[in-house]
């Protein structure tokens, strides 16, 4: 994985993305606050990656990488989460550069795995 960083306020999400894919030229999905999540994984899709909804620490498969938002600092859509790549309850990638706290509230997030 090659780590890409936000150079924006909102464009985690976008760099999570263009970090698992490898992709330089990533739409900015926080854009249309309706369809967002839908649009991320039929992205992810069309570039070979299959995408489980999860909604709690427990679930998340320590041997995938998962993008998740955590800690409500940053206004995303309405949401106030800011996205980050895991695996299990580690944090892997912070595109903002943020040192995450330890206890940390997961509020969603998209499990991947390449099919």
């Amino acid at each position: 994985m090659k780590k890409v960083f936000q150079s924006e306020e909102r464009d985690c999400l976008k760099a999570c993305v263009a970090s698992l894919t490898g992709e330089n030229n990533v739409p900015d999905f926080s854009s249309n606050s309706l369809h967002w999540m839908r649009n991320v994984k039929r992205y992810l899709a069309r570039r070979g990656f299959a995408t489980k909804t999860v909604s709690n620490c427990g679930k998340i498969d320590g041997r995938r990488y998962t993008i998740v938002a955590v800690d409500p600092v940053v206004n995303i859509c309405g949401v106030f989460a800011h996205a980050v790549i895991m695996r299990g309850n580690k944090v892997i990638h912070d595109p903002g550069r943020r040192k995450i706290k330890k206890n940390y509230e997961l509020i969603y997030g998209l499990e991947l795995r390449k099919t």
